[in-house]
């Protein structure tokens, strides 16, 4: 991941690593379980996907997101990436 790379989830925007590793750490502390659904698609530095997303809720049972994944790697690194609940 890049130094300065930009997520935009629906969770919200994160610049830079600390910020990344924050969501990150949140989405394990959360008992989030991501799972690639297909494959990945890749045009040069452009990288889509869809992933489910299932959280852990105590009391209520599961919860399931579907999300479009959309990422821009240059010179192997995460610059950017955005999710968004999936259409498909």
């Amino acid at each position: 991941m890049a130094d300065n790379a930009v997520y935009m989830r629906p969770a919200g925007q994160f610049i830079g690593k600390d910020q990344v590793r924050g969501f990150i750490q949140d989405l394990v502390a959360r008992g989030a379980r991501i799972e690639l659904q297909g494959d990945r698609d890749t045009v040069r530095d452009y990288v889509s996907w869809i992933s489910r997303v299932t959280f852990a809720n105590p009391g209520s049972g599961p919860s399931e997101i579907r999300n479009l994944a959309q990422s821009i790697v240059v010179d192997g690194k995460i610059v950017f990436h955005m999710a968004y609940p999936s259409p498909y």
